[in-house]
C-alpha cells in the first residue's frame, strides 16, 4: 500500500474549489425545494475562524435534519446537475459510510481506508443526517450507541486494518483484533442492511429537545435553539445555511475553537489517489 498524500498547495487550493462547486449545487437543491441544511463540523468551524476552508482542509461537512435528510435523499438523484451523483451504502461498492456523500463524476479521492475497502470514491461533501434525540439521558445514549454500533459494524465488514491502528504501542493487538472482528463479526452482514439497520436507529421516536450527529463517535447533544432556525454564514465569499448558534455547536465540539492546533494536529483526509478527472494522480508520496 502507497503512503499518504502531501498535498502541494495549489493542488489543495484546486480540490477546495471543485468541493465548494458541489457545495454550491447542494446549496442551490436546498433552496429550490425547502430544505434545511447547515455546515457541520470543521467546514463549521471553517466559516466561523477564517470564513472559508480551514487552511488545510480537503472536505466539507453538511447536516440536515432527519426528514429533509431523506427528502434529499429522494430529490437529489434528478436535481443534481450534470457530473454529480448521489452516494450512499447500498448503490456504491465499498463505501463504509452509512451518511450520505455527492460525488463528483469522473474524480478519484481515495484514501487508505477507500483502498482497503474496494470504493472507488471521487471527490466528495459529506451529507449528513442530524437527529433529536430520544427523550430521556438513558434514551438518549442508548440510541446514540445503536448508531455508532451500526456505523462500526459497516466499517468494519470493509476494513480489517484502519488507519489509525498503525499508531500508538498498541497496534499490534488492536490489529489481531480488529481483523478478528472484520472476519467473524461484521463480514456476514449486508451493506445494505447495515444501512437499514443504521437508519432505524436514528428515527427518533419520542424526541426531547437536544440534537446530535449520530455519525459522530461521540455523544455531542446541542439545545434545540443552537440549530434551528439554520442562518446564513459567510463561506468562501459566498453565504450558506450554519446553525442558529455556531458558538454553541463548536464549543461542545471543539471547546477553545478559535485556537489553532498545532501542526502536527491538523487533520486531512490524505489521500493516496487524488485524480481530478484527467486520469491523473496529482499527489506526491
Amino acid at each position: 500500500m502507497q503512503t499518504p498524500a502531501v498535498y502541494e498547495q495549489s493542488v489543495l487550493e484546486r480540490l477546495q474549489a471543485v468541493i465548494l462547486d458541489i457545495l454550491v449545487a447542494i446549496d442551490q437543491i436546498c433552496r429550490d425545494n425547502n430544505l434545511t441544511y447547515f455546515l457541520d463540523g470543521g467546514t463549521l468551524l471553517g466559516a466561523v475562524r477564517h470564513e472559508g476552508f480551514i487552511p488545510w482542509d480537503d472536505d466539507v461537512d453538511i447536516s440536515m435534519p432527519y426528514e429533509d435528510y431523506f427528502r434529499f435523499i429522494e430529490i437529489a438523484p434528478n436535481a443534481l446537475p450534470k457530473g454529480l451523483s448521489l452516494h450512499r451504502a447500498d448503490n456504491t461498492s465499498g463505501m463504509t459510510a452509512l451518511w450520505t456523500k455527492v460525488y463528483k463524476d469522473g474524480t478519484r479521492f481515495i484514501d487508505s481506508d477507500n483502498y482497503q475497502a474496494g470504493c472507488n470514491q471521487g471527490i466528495f461533501v459529506d451529507v449528513f443526517p442530524f437527529i433529536r434525540l430520544e427523550n430521556g439521558d438513558r434514551a438518549a445514549r442508548n440510541q446514540h450507541r445503536k448508531a455508532v454500533m451500526w456505523q462500526s459494524l459497516s466499517y468494519l465488514h470493509h476494513i480489517s486494518r484502519p488507519t489509525w491502528v498503525d499508531r500508538g504501542g498498541s497496534a499490534k493487538v488492536y490489529g489481531t483484533l480488529f481483523k478478528l472482528a472484520h472476519a467473524s463479526v461484521a463480514r456476514p452482514w449486508k451493506p445494505a442492511t447495515l444501512l437499514q439497520k443504521y437508519e432505524t436507529a436514528i428515527n427518533t421516536r419520542n424526541p426531547g429537545n437536544y440534537w446530535t450527529n449520530p455519525s459522530w463517535l461521540k455523544l455531542i447533544r446541542l439545545p434545540d435553539n443552537a440549530i434551528l432556525p439554520a442562518r446564513e454564514l459567510k463561506f468562501e465569499g459566498a453565504y450558506f445555511y450554519a446553525p442558529q448558534d455556531p458558538d454553541v455547536c463548536l464549543r461542545e465540539h471543539y471547546g477553545d475553537y478559535m485556537k489553532l492546533p498545532e501542526p502536527e494536529k491538523r487533520h486531512t483526509h490524505t489521500p493516496l489517489v487524488l485524480d481530478f478527472g484527467d486520469g491523473i494522480n496529482v499527489v506526491s508520496s
